[in-house]
């Protein structure tokens, strides 16, 4: 019974996979960099070159779904994905704008164009709110997203963005000819 179970879940993730890869192909990731939690990915910055164009992503995972406040249930499929722009100084701006939230009065919220999105970024964007909070001794940013009634989210803490942006600078040093 377990195997059963096993193995419609495994055909769950990958049919949509192959179906975008007979359409469209699967499209080459450049990952730049990832944060890491608890053995799964939360957090990563990566390019996506098209036609010769670069294409800069932060790609959010762990997305859960609720209400504003509560968030129950973890989607293990979904990616929540913002452009960050074509060029690497482009990015770098908007992920400053991002960690100059933490910064801000509580209840401080922005609103950026991203897609919620399986394996990698498409073209269907919609709006993402990303609001700074304060929970308890805790500083995050929650990336919402409406849909249907419900709450799409993801939460970020402090010292994980922080992180990234301290990778992200040394990739930007070794990488100067990617501005």
């Amino acid at each position: 019974m377990t195997m059963k179970r096993f193995l419609l879940l495994l055909s769950l993730l990958v049919f949509p996979f192959a179906l975008s890869a007979q359409e469209t192909g699967i499209p080459q990731i450049l990952g730049l960099a990832n944060i890491e939690e608890n053995d799964s990915e939360v957090l990563q910055v990566f390019n996506m070159p098209k036609d010769g164009q670069n294409h800069y992503y932060l790609s959010l995972s762990r997305v859960g779904l609720g209400d504003d406040a509560v968030q129950l249930i973890y989607d293990p499929v979904h990616t929540l994905f913002l452009p960050l722009g074509d060029r690497l100084s482009d990015a770098m701006d908007v992920l400053q704008q991002l960690q100059d939230l933490y910064n801000a009065d509580a209840g401080t919220s922005i609103e950026r164009p991203g897609c919620l999105a399986v394996g990698f970024p498409n073209d269907e964007l919609e709006t993402v709110t990303i609001t700074y909070r304060q929970v308890m001794l805790s500083r995050i940013l929650a990336f919402c997203v409406e849909r249907e009634g419900s709450v799409r989210a993801v939460h970020l803490t402090k010292s994980n963005f922080g992180s990234l942006m301290n990778l992200m600078k040394v990739y930007r040093k070794i990488h100067p000819n990617e501005e």
